[in-house]
């Protein structure tokens, strides 16, 4: 007899703290809600055959992806979050290591420069690089008006979430914060 795994199974295992679950394929029926509740919190179905046991890199990236969640839950305030909020957190994080590891941080974007020299950038498709300057962290940048336009000053822009890092110029520069705080330091 086929083990039913429900949305309610996912839950449960989600709520013991697991990130994963391996099934064997021809003695397991998963749901399609079990499918999209285990998506919604960032939770991992691996289906494998009876032979085959579960590899050691499967069981290494549970315990990665149970550090990025304790990290996260740290990082919140106690009591204070959900399971989803997490899960969302859980999936940004992962995506961009994802994007991080497989080196597609490219910068890129639309834009159209009429008659006149006035060059208009689409914001929704700017697609930040890497900003190699500030490792550890994950800091986005991506110059939109540079020399090539014909412009004396460059303009971009820069994305990060709680970083610092060391950064000399040696030209010219307007800042301006669109969301958050950015604290200066000489």
């Amino acid at each position: 007899m086929k083990k039913l795994i429900t949305a309610n199974d996912i839950r449960a295992a989600h709520a013991r703290g697991e990130q994963a679950m391996s099934v064997v394929l021809r003695a397991s029926i998963i749901t399609p809600e079990a499918r999209e509740v285990a998506e919604l919190l960032g939770f991992t179905i691996t289906e494998c055959d009876e032979s085959v046991p579960v590899s050691t890199s499967t069981q290494a990236c549970k315990s990665e992806s149970q550090r990025i969640r304790e990290a996260i839950i740290a990082q919140l305030p106690e009591g204070q979050f959900t399971e989803s909020l997490v899960a969302q957190l859980m999936e940004k994080v992962l995506k961009e290591k994802q994007s991080l590891e497989l080196g597609t941080m490219q910068p890129s974007f639309t834009s159209v420069t009429g008659k006149g020299g006035v060059k208009v950038i689409d914001g929704s498709s700017v697609k930040f690089g890497r900003f190699d300057g500030a490792e550890p962290h994950c800091v986005g940048l991506t110059d939109l008006v540079t020399e090539q336009d014909g412009s004396s000053m460059a303009a971009g822009f820069m994305q990060w979430d709680n970083a610092f890092f060391p950064w000399t110029l040696n030209y010219d520069e307007i800042d301006m914060v669109l969301e958050g705080e950015l604290h200066v330091r000489h």
